[in-house]
């Protein structure tokens, strides 16, 4: 890394390593949060078993793909 930091060296990244990058980051800061505060924020994230309960949290769509 002598030639920049790590923005410089996230901003090489292609569109495909840049995910692995923050599912790696998210997937960490979860165990974190569960090992240091007693609970893990995934839940919010985490798609719904009920249909109904979907309605109140549509972004679970998309966020599911960084906890599963």
């Amino acid at each position: 890394m002598a030639n920049g930091g790590l923005q410089y060296t996230f901003a090489r990244l292609n569109i495909a390593e840049k995910l692995i990058v923050v599912n790696v980051l998210v997937f960490i800061l979860d165990g974190l949060s569960m090992a240091l505060l007693g609970f893990g924020f995934s839940k919010w994230f985490h798609l719904p078993k009920d249909f109904v309960a979907f309605f109140g949290q549509p972004w679970s769509l998309v966020t599911y793909s960084f906890f599963h």
